[in-house]
């Protein structure tokens, strides 16, 4: 089992996937943090890219979590804008409780924004995953990095680094599907940033291939293309079982199928 790897992965789904390759560079967007501190609860939503950097050989439990296709780029271009860990804390946390105290003591001095900076890099180390049906999910295993924007970069554009849970429905309900992105701040990237794609099936990979071939030899690329499927079988060493199908059977129907085991016992 490997500690961690330099390809850190991003995964959507298969059509947001296509534009950020024609595009050429991710967005950030708001993502709704829930984060327990003691008796304290903190649901805010912080401006975000989010990744991870789980080594291949330990990728299932990722595979097709948030979308089902991947794309992996270099840890040097995560290096380029800025990318952080996360920082996992459970809620007896002393950076956690001392932080919230900070917040509330200096609400009318700008501490409160420096501080709410920082919880965009922190999570609860497990908690509830409501969004997939989990009571209890532990975001440790996940081994999250993330880039955050520049206080400045977002007051450049007039964008807020932190939405309380009430600011971020309005903000959602007013700017409809797009509610969640933060339009004009992007994270560029090249082709030459890309070392592998993990996508649904082999038709996936054909679409994706055809995009990147407008631009650049792929025979000459060193980009991977791997189906889920692939991954499972011949990189993760699993998947390998296959079921039995039972054909259902009505006994009452069958009975003269069925004999009893034992007709008489003689006692």
């Amino acid at each position: 089992m490997g500690l961690s790897s330099n390809i850190l992965w991003h995964q959507t789904n298969k059509d947001v996937l296509k534009k950020i390759l024609k595009e050429k560079f991710f967005r950030f967007s708001y993502s709704l943090e829930h984060i327990k501190a003691g008796e304290d609860e903190l649901e805010c939503a912080f401006p975000m890219l989010s990744l991870c950097d789980i080594p291949l050989a330990d990728i299932e439990d990722y595979l097709t979590k948030y979308g089902g296709n991947s794309i992996g780029l270099s840890r040097e271009w995560g290096k380029r804008h800025g990318i952080t860990p996360v920082v996992y804390c459970e809620p007896s946390s002393s950076l956690l409780n001392d932080s919230i105290g900070l917040i509330r003591q200096n609400m009318d001095n700008g501490l409160d924004i420096f501080v709410a900076k920082l919880f965009s890099h922190i999570k609860n180390h497990e908690g509830k995953l409501p969004k997939y049906n989990y009571k209890k999910y532990r975001f440790y295993d996940e081994r999250e990095v993330r880039i955050i924007p520049s206080l400045d970069e977002l007051e450049s554009f007039g964008y807020s680094p932190v939405l309380l849970k009430r600011e971020y429905t309005i903000y959602k309900a007013n700017n409809g599907n797009s509610s969640l992105l933060l339009n004009k701040l992007t994270i560029p990237f090249s082709y030459n940033d890309i070392r592998y794609f993990i996508l649904r099936n082999e038709d996936s990979i054909s679409e994706i291939k055809e995009i990147l071939s407008k631009e650049i030899n792929l025979s000459e690329s060193n980009i991977g293309f791997f189906t889920i499927k692939q991954v499972r079988e011949d990189i993760i060493g699993a998947n390998h079982n296959e079921t039995i199908t039972l054909e259902k059977i009505n006994i009452n129907d069958n009975l003269d199928k069925f004999p009893p085991i034992v007709e008489k016992i003689d006692l």
